[in-house]
């Protein structure tokens, strides 16, 4: 999947130009990971916070 294209048809403009990008597509990235079909390969609620944790910080 291409973040960076579904990035513009999923975040305002204004949104994306405020960024950081890369939190944005970080952010975007864990969503993406958090519903997937099989279940097996989704993030636990754990990795979850922690990502997002790690995100605010940058």
């Amino acid at each position: 999947m291409d973040l960076i294209w579904l990035s513009s048809e999923l975040f305002s403009p204004e949104l994306w130009e405020a960024g950081p990008k890369e939190n944005l597509l970080g952010l975007l990235s864990l969503a993406s990971n958090c519903i997937m079909e099989a279940l097996s390969v989704r993030p636990s609620m754990k990795h979850v916070a922690e990502k997002l944790k790690q995100l605010q910080t940058n």
